[in-house]
């Protein structure tokens, strides 16, 4: 017979709310209800999925009077929105009293047997993600009372960006028997549809990993891409035999139709790019051809952010930035960036680029690449930039080979250093966001790979482990995340691809990162 004590069904004191003044951003603190700002109740909240189906009909061709339903519409979802009571605390003005005009997040941990106000370990279920709120209506309510003394509270109408949960993410090794090189880089496939349209893929089902020349094991062979088309239950490796066993890969992208590998250096002294067409049904990639058309033997690429199938920036050795408007044909294109050192890393947002590299070198283009400038301040000084994220027109993140994590809140004009584990030590190999609050970033230090995970926008970043990343292994170097493509943001921000150098030092390391769902 049931038991008095069972304990299987969240209730809503597992819950606490925490709101983050501003939005999601590294300079944004997070504040726990009833602590450090008022007491609040989140209610009333709504998740429209979609505006609406509706049915098109024709005339039935069999019978008069009657219609034949040959399609449907579907509508564009309305903002998710939601209300907000606020009980004032005393001893300060309440802060729905003030100024509202600026966006803000929410966040409703879940959980249990955990410290409610710790942050970053106080959870151990989810934590539901209300994103860029906006308060359109303050109700105030009854201010006094002849014979009453009920709660002074307020309540806030509320309409939001998106709302999405985040979990613990499970790490698995996969593809041990087909990873015996480094795995440089790894991407998902584009291809993202519901089964109406061909076999069903949420963005996770096609991988596609980057083992690199050289190594012990198979010395002398070319690079090797090793792929899945179902979500990592099976892989296959392919060998890009138009890659010399010299040849140093560096990256690896879906662009358009072709799978994409970047080569900095070659035999011939210039860089290349490998390309093979994807099959159409099954994701599957056919044989590599080789281009080198566009590049010059003095500045080799380093780096290639995809803007879209027909624009895509490498980030080369001596300033140069190249662009590609057709992968197939090369690079038709050469950009002077401003920088005389070599860059490492290209990224960028809508118009705006970024490219980072040697001598803490940063520079940005605000037009799509066309003309480059000197961003007005270095991060640091003395080291190489080599990891980086552009987030929009204004906020950029920056890793050094040193150690350091930056970003900038006002377009590279000036830079803050964020506070994350092990600061200063190691070096900083890759940053990733999956969306204005979930990202990660790597370390190497002393032969050992770490990773960071935050969930508000950098304001807090926690090192691997419960509740956010699980079953963290120990590793020699991670070289490359990657995130799904998907305009569902619950896949995007709980699915993740760890490229990376296995514990010996040669082997490779292909780990998948997954939230278990019931």
């Amino acid at each position: 017979m049931p038991k008095i004590s069972a304990d299987e069904i969240l209730t809503q004191q597992n819950k606490r709310l925490f709101i983050q003044f501003g939005g999601p951003g590294a300079a944004n603190a997070v504040k726990y209800s009833g602590k450090d700002t008022q007491y609040i109740s989140l209610g009333g909240v709504s998740k429209p999925l979609s505006g609406g189906i509706s049915a098109i009909n024709v005339p039935d061709p069999n019978r008069f009077g009657n219609f034949k339903q040959v399609g449907r519409t579907r509508d564009a979802a309305d903002f998710p929105s939601a209300s907000l009571e606020v009980m004032q605390k005393k001893g300060a003005m309440p802060f729905q009293l003030g100024d509202m005009s600026c966006p803000f997040n929410i966040y409703e941990v879940a959980g249990q047997c955990k410290t409610p106000s710790d942050w970053t370990t106080g959870w151990t279920d989810y934590v539901q993600i209300y994103s860029f709120v906006e308060a359109t209506d303050l109700d105030l309510g009854d201010r006094t009372s002849f014979d009453g003394d009920d709660a002074d509270s307020n309540n806030l109408s509320l309409t939001m960006d998106k709302i999405y949960a985040v979990g613990g993410i499970a790490l698995g090794a996969y593809a041990d028997s087909l990873v015996n090189r480094s795995v440089v880089d790894a991407c998902y496939g584009s291809m993202v549809q519901c089964g109406n349209c061909g076999p069903a893929n949420d963005g996770t089902k096609r991988i596609y990993a980057l083992c690199t020349t050289s190594g012990s094991g198979s010395p002398g062979l070319p690079a090797t891409v090793v792929y899945s088309l179902d979500s990592g239950s099976s892989f296959t490796s392919v060998a890009i035999t138009s890659m010399g066993s010299t040849e140093a890969p560096v990256q690896i992208e879906v662009v358009g139709s072709y799978l994409v590998v970047l080569v900095s250096s070659s035999t011939s002294s210039m860089s290349a790019i490998h390309y093979a067409t994807l099959n159409s049904d099954t994701g599957a990639p056919g044989t590599f051809t080789k281009t080198q058309t566009g590049f010059t033997a003095s500045a080799y690429a380093n780096s290639m952010y995809v803007a879209n199938a027909r624009e895509i920036y490498f980030a080369a050795d001596n300033g140069t930035v190249y662009k590609s408007s057709d992968i197939t044909s090369g690079v038709d294109r050469t950009l002077t960036s401003t920088q005389s050192g070599n860059l490492k890393r290209i990224h960028g947002s809508e118009n705006v680029l970024f490219a980072c590299g040697t001598s803490d070198s940063v520079c940005k283009s605000v037009n799509r690449g066309e003309t480059w400038a000197a961003c007005a301040t270095s991060p640091t000084s003395g080291t190489t930039l080599q990891a980086l994220q552009v987030m929009s027109r204004d906020v950029a993140w920056v890793g050094s080979a040193a150690g350091g994590l930056y970003y900038s809140l006002n377009g590279g004009a000036t830079w803050n250093t964020s506070s994350i584990g092990n600061s200063l030590t190691g070096a900083i190999t890759d940053i990733k966001f999956a969306t204005d609050e979930v990202g990660y970033v790597s370390r190497t230090l002393s032969s050992t790979a770490y990773m960071y995970s935050t969930w508000n926008g950098g304001a807090n970043w926690v090192a691997s482990g419960a509740p956010r990343i699980l079953n963290f292994p120990v590793f020699d170097a991670i070289n490359r995340f990657a995130i799904p493509i998907d305009s569902d943001t619950t896949v995007a921000a709980n699915n993740i691809l760890i490229a990376a150098l296995g514990g010996d030092g040669t082997d490779g390391l292909l780990l998948i990162g997954k939230v278990a769902t019931l």
